[in-house]
């Protein structure tokens, strides 16, 4: 599982994983060793090529660009509106300008999930550090002193979004 965790560079992402391949109701942070069933799945999976991603524009969770003029514009007062406390209201977060729906993923951005920080805010400068802490969130100038790889980090972020949430401003 460590070698599944350095190849994907994110926790969340491993979480995602943990949680795809042990169950919905199972708790990852418990790991593989009480799902040996499911470690020799993963490991005949490790051993294969995996498929390459499907670009962005054919995946039917593709969304319209950053430039569409459809999409709302968020101040980050208006933002912090959308952080789960009203259940009726969908959950959002801002990362470099982009507003993503993160609704779906409830159970991580939702208040009792592990990264509600992140929701009702822009937490560009937090994504790229891969740090949960609202103080990194919502910062007038996000990128500042960002190193190539943190920079990285918070491009694969974008992607991972765009290509899972829907792109709402």
């Amino acid at each position: 599982v460590a070698s599944i965790v350095v190849a994907v560079g994110t926790c969340a992402v491993a979480y995602d994983f943990l949680r795809k391949y042990l169950g919905p109701n199972s708790d990852p942070h418990r790991g593989l060793a009480s799902h040996n069933h499911k470690a020799e799945k993963i490991t005949t999976q490790e051993q294969s090529t995996p498929a390459p991603p499907q670009p962005v524009a054919n995946n039917p969770k593709s969304r319209p660009e950053a430039d569409d003029t459809s999409l709302r514009t968020f101040t980050t007062a208006e933002l912090a509106a959308y952080k789960g406390s009203d259940p009726s209201k969908p959950l959002l977060l801002g990362v470099d300008g982009l507003v993503f729906d993160v609704s779906p993923g409830r159970d991580f951005y939702g208040p009792e999930g592990p990264y509600n920080t992140f929701a009702g805010c822009d937490a560009t400068r937090a994504l790229a550090l891969v740090k949960v802490s609202s103080d990194l969130c919502n910062l007038s100038n996000p990128k500042e002193g960002l190193t190539e790889e943190d920079l990285q980090t918070l491009e694969d972020w974008i992607k991972k979004f765009k290509t899972k949430y829907e792109l709402v401003g």
